[in-house]
């Protein structure tokens, strides 16, 4: 049967989304179908080898006489590795590529470029983006070198420098900006490794009388020196920047006087016409408190910049854990009130180790309304559920790793139910992703209620506490009104509150379940207080609350997984039909089974055989997940593809 007659450009499009095996097979499958699978094949090429680039040149070069030259099918070429090509080389190779457009040669130097050939033959005048190795050492290439080649790309919208070495970064002064600006007109993107000249006083009379590159969106500067007189000049030099990324994590250690780094201040009036379209900030900084202060609230804050994306990452150097995470506190909270107006997503990340004893509880005082996806890693500090939801009203994505996530332990669900009749809706999370935390049963439970429309859910690492039933040896993680469309679990554990933390007590099995009639078994409210029934889990049977018929998804055990002996890792696996029946099995007859027996001594995930020790815990107990609806689970191991779900899901979802 002939394939239908599918528009070349409908083709193209679904090309452009297939693996390359799958473009082969499509290029051959009918007339029709060639060009528009063979255009897509080689419209974006990547080389990794010597033998591919060579088998690249004899292929176009022997295509030159067709129909439809392979090289003008060429518009984005990669060589992810070195390769000295010599200078007759490229000369023919490139005069193949005349529609070139994007050009990534982030391990080939400016001085390995041929650039008679560039200017003679102009085949790189169709540039749109080029990536190229641009070193300070040795004094070559030059400014002038530099020039000299970016000339030959005039059409060029995005430049960026790498380097083989961060200490081989380049010297930059006003003079360089200027030129890379006036020899490239349509610039909008620049990336650099840098060291900026220390002090440029003498010409500060100038810098306000500066030409602005007007078409500069996108601004990335991984730096090594810089004075406050730069950050001043950018906001003359770039008045339409919508993006800006400084990464100051390797700063030189005498970047400035000793006085400055006990007190870093910003010495300039701000610029009242300043990165007014400034929308997204990024920060990489060697210290959380210096460089937090002069950048966020010495230089940025004055300007007004209508912030909606804002990035922070942070090294602590002290030797107080507890100091480090009240810094991490204070400038979360600071950051959400200064941008209130304007934020929508904001991703802090720390070094600090969340001790449980000592860190200190998030508590937002700022009402943060277009707030939408928050992310907070290694910050040492615990987060108030109710009170993020509260102050964060269109948060749509929660990403947490190493803390403690809490509830208002004074609150029932029919007070929190009351409050939100009172305010009109549930709240509008849909991805919740929760790594190396501590949380109770309690939590997981009014996540449910509160979120009516949480869609997606990523445990990693979790500790969890709960009131462990004597009769069936469960700890209930009750999530009625959550209906999942993906749960991805990895590495689960519960512990009884009432229980002192050691090897034997932890429990490693879960059980993750449904529903069997979610929409008939919700109730319209709730019936029995919080206090009601910590009441009833005090008395150790959680079993009398309800009986709400559910079934079984699936059982897992968590253990550990000993790879070399300096390596251990946690892992979690499915249990077989027949291993779950004897699990199901076993908690049927739960007091029996675990009567006058000795729980066996150990640790708590042990892992020297996996497939048998989840047996010795089940007289533990287990933890079920109970959701209203499941749609798919996932296992770390079960796809290779698991990270980018997660990275790629919020674009998809919402974006």
């Amino acid at each position: 049967m002939m394939p239908p007659n599918i528009p070349p450009e409908i083709l193209s499009q679904i090309a452009d989304n297939l693996s390359t095996e799958d473009r082969l097979s499509g290029s051959v499958t009918c007339k029709a179908w060639r060009y528009p699978f063979q255009d897509s094949l080689w419209r974006d090429i990547q080389i990794d080898s010597t033998a591919a680039l060579e088998q690249l040149y004899n292929s176009i070069k022997s295509s030159t006489n067709t129909f439809t030259p392979h090289g003008f099918m060429v518009h984005s070429l990669r060589l992810i590795s070195y390769y000295k090509i010599p200078d007759e080389q490229q000369d023919a190779f490139f005069s193949y590529l005349p529609n070139l457009k994007y050009l990534d040669l982030e391990n080939l130097s400016c001085r390995d470029i041929n650039l008679e050939m560039a200017k003679s033959s102009k085949t790189w005048v169709s540039l749109k983006s080029l990536i190229i190795e641009y070193n300070g050492s040795r004094g070559w290439p030059t400014t002038n070198d530099l020039i000299s080649l970016l000339e030959t790309c005039p059409m060029l919208k995005k430049l960026e420098f790498s380097t083989n070495s961060l200490r081989n970064a380049s010297s930059f002064g006003l003079r360089e900006f200027d030129s890379i600006h006036q020899t490239l007109q349509q610039l909008s993107h620049f990336k650099a490794y840098l060291y900026f000249e220390p002090e440029i006083q003498s010409t500060l009379d100038i810098i306000t009388n500066t030409l602005p590159a007007t078409t500069m969106t996108a601004l990335d500067i991984w730096f090594f020196q810089l004075s406050h007189d730069w950050l001043y000049y950018f906001t003359y030099k770039y008045p339409n920047l919508q993006s800006l990324r400084l990464d100051t994590s390797e700063l030189y250690q005498r970047w400035t006087d000793h006085t400055r780094t006990q007190r870093v201040t910003y010495q300039y009036p701000p610029h009242s016409k300043g990165f007014q379209r400034l929308e997204t900030l990024e920060l990489v900084s060697p210290n959380i408190s210096e460089w937090t202060h002069l950048v966020f609230w010495e230089f940025i804050y004055p300007l007004k910049a209508p912030i909606k994306n804002l990035k922070y990452k942070a090294v602590c150097d002290h030797d107080d854990s507890w100091l480090d995470a009240q810094l991490y506190a204070t400038d979360i909270k600071r950051i959400l009130q200064s941008f209130s107006e304007t934020l929508e997503t904001l991703s802090i990340e720390g070094t600090v180790f969340f001790d449980i004893k000592h860190g200190p509880a998030l508590e937002l005082s700022s009402y943060a309304p277009f707030l939408m996806d928050l992310h907070i890693k290694s910050c040492g500090i615990s987060i108030n559920l109710d009170n993020l939801l509260d102050n964060c009203i269109s948060l749509k994505r929660l990403r947490y790793t190493g803390g403690q996530l809490l509830i208002n332990s004074g609150t029932t669900d029919q007070d929190t139910k009351e409050q939100h009749q009172n305010q009109g809706q549930h709240r509008r999370l849909r991805i919740l992703e929760l790594q190396r935390v501590v949380t109770s049963v309690e939590t997981f439970s009014r996540l449910s209620f509160r979120c009516r429309h949480l869609k997606y859910m990523n445990l990693s690492s979790l500790l969890i506490s709960g009131s462990i039933s004597k009769k069936t040896g469960r700890l209930l993680l009750d999530m009625p009104y959550t209906f999942f469309k993906a749960v991805r679990l990895a590495h689960i554990r519960y512990r009884s509150p009432y229980k002192r933390i050691y090897g034997n007590t932890i429990i490693s099995i879960t059980l993750l379940s449904q529903l069997s009639d979610p929409l008939s078994q919700l109730p319209l409210s709730p019936t029995i207080s919080d206090k009601a029934i910590q009441s009833e889990q005090e008395k150790g049977d959680p079993e009398s609350l309800a009986v709400v018929t559910h079934k079984n998804i699936a059982w897992f055990h968590t253990f550990l997984n000993v790879v070399f002996e300096t390596d251990t890792r946690i892992g979690i696996r499915q249990l077989s039909e027949q291993e779950a029946i004897t699990a199901v099995e076993y908690y049927e007859n739960f007091q029996s089974n675990t009567n006058g027996k000795t729980i066996r001594l150990g640790k708590a995930l042990d892992g020297n055989n996996p497939k048998k020790d989840w047996e010795n815990h089940l007289c533990r107990g287990y933890g079920e997940l109970r959701c209203g609806q499941v749609e798919k689970y996932i296992l770390p191991s079960q796809s290779k593809h698991d990270r980018y779900f997660w990275d790629l899901l919020y674009e998809n979802v919402f974006l």
